[in-house]
């Protein structure tokens, strides 16, 4: 079994739990149901199960997908403050 990401090579994969630094990773598996998770800092993690057979090699490719940068605020615009009777007093 082969496992791999694009369109940048996995951070971490772990196989049945077990955890794995290596951006590529080619494992013989025994035949059966096998749970796979791919992450990578700043993209969205995946995770599938796959099926491994006697004797049938098996590639796992995963896409990666970027995780979208939180919505700037516009310049000029103060955040707004709790204030109320319970906390500070609103002016």
């Amino acid at each position: 079994m082969k496992i791999s990401c694009k369109p940048v090579a996995c951070e971490e994969i772990t196989i049945d739990g077990k955890t794995t630094q290596a951006p590529e990773v080619e494992l013989g598996l025994k035949p059966g149901v096998h749970k796979v998770s791919v992450r990578r800092t700043g993209y969205i993690a995946r995770s599938t199960s796959v099926v491994v057979k006697a004797g049938t090699p098996l590639v796992q490719e995963f896409q990666l997908t970027e995780i979208p940068p939180a919505p700037a605020q516009p310049a000029g615009q103060a955040t707004n403050k709790p204030c109320g009777k319970f906390l500070k007093r609103c002016k």
